[in-house]
C-alpha cells in the first residue's frame, strides 16, 4: 500500500471518498476489564477481512484509556503482518469528557439504578461491575443524562456528542486537502457510554421536535456491542464540496 502523493501541484479535494468506522473496543473480562483473548482474535480477523488494498491510506485513532491501548496493539500487529505503512494515534477526543467520570460519580449512578432494579445493589464499589450493571448505567445516562450533568459532574451527554462531532468534522474538513481521488478508511476505537451519546446527539439534530429525555438508547439503536458502532462516509464531490452520512443499525442520518 502506498503512501497518497504529496506533490504540490496535484489536485486537492476532489472526489475523495472516506470511510470512517466509529467502534467499541473489543470483548472485555468484566473480572479485570481487560480485552479476552477472543476479542483479540476476532478484532484482528475483522482487521485482515475489512481493511483491504482498495484504501490509499489506512490509520486507527485510538482512546488513551486501557482499552483503547489495548487496541491499539492488535492494530499495530495487524499493520505490521500487512506490511501498511501508517500510524495508530491515541486520541482523548474518543474519550470526551469521560475521564473526569469519578467513582464517586458511579457510585451516585449506582444508587439511582438500585431504587428500581436489584442490579449490584449490595457491591460496595463499582469496578469491576457487571455486564447488568455496566448495561443499566449506561441506558441510564443515555436518557436522562443528555441535558444535564451526569452526576456529580460538570459535563452532559450533549457535551461528549458535541466533542466527538467535533472530530468527525476533522476528518470532513481534511477531505478537501487530500489529493483529488483519494480512497481512505479510518477507523476509531472507542467506549460504550461515549459513542452512543453522538449518535443521539446527531439524531436529535435531525430530530428537533423529539425532547432528550424521551429518546431511549434503543430508539437510537441500542447500546453498542464490542467492535459495533456508527459508520461514516464523507464523500466529496466534483467541486470539492462534501458530503456526510451516518449509518448506525436502523439509523441513516445525512449529516449537515
Amino acid at each position: 500500500m502506498e503512501k497518497l502523493p504529496t506533490i504540490e501541484n496535484f489536485e486537492k479535494g476532489k472526489n475523495v471518498s472516506i470511510d470512517i468506522e466509529l467502534i467499541r473496543h473489543p470483548e472485555k473480562s468484566h473480572e479485570t476489564g481487560d480485552l479476552t483473548d477472543s476479542g483479540r482474535e476476532a478484532f484482528l480477523q475483522k482487521l485482515k477481512d475489512e481493511h483491504s488494498d482498495d484504501y490509499d491510506l489506512v490509520k486507527f485513532y485510538i482512546s488513551p484509556m486501557k482499552r483503547g491501548q489495548q487496541s491499539g496493539e492488535i492494530a499495530q500487529e495487524y499493520l505490521d503482518e500487512s506490511n501498511i505503512d501508517s500510524k495508530i494515534r491515541t486520541r482523548k477526543q474518543l474519550v470526551p469528557k469521560m475521564e473526569g467520570f469519578s467513582k464517586e460519580s458511579m457510585e451516585e449512578v449506582a444508587k439511582l439504578i438500585s431504587k428500581e432494579e436489584e442490579i449490584d445493589k449490595e457491591r460496595p464499589a463499582y469496578e469491576p461491575p457487571s455486564k447488568d450493571f455496566e448495561t443499566k448505567a449506561n441506558e441510564l445516562l443515555i436518557q436522562k443524562y443528555f441535558d444535564q450533568n451526569f452526576p456529580l459532574s460538570e459535563f452532559s451527554g450533549e457535551d461528549i456528542g458535541k466533542e466527538l462531532n467535533n472530530f468527525i468534522n476533522h476528518f470532513t474538513e481534511m477531505a478537501k486537502r487530500l489529493n483529488s481521488d483519494s480512497n481512505v478508511k479510518l477507523c476509531l476505537v472507542s467506549h460504550s457510554g461515549i459513542i452512543e451519546h453522538l449518535v443521539k446527539y446527531l439524531y436529535l439534530k435531525e430530530n428537533p421536535d423529539k425532547k432528550p429525555e424521551d429518546v431511549t438508547a434503543e430508539e437510537i439503536g441500542g447500546l453498542v456491542d464490542f467492535m459495533d458502532g456508527p459508520k461514516f462516509h464523507i464523500e466529496t464531490d466534483e467541486g470539492g464540496e462534501p458530503h456526510v452520512r451516518m449509518k448506525f443499525k436502523n439509523i441513516d442520518l445525512e449529516i449537515k
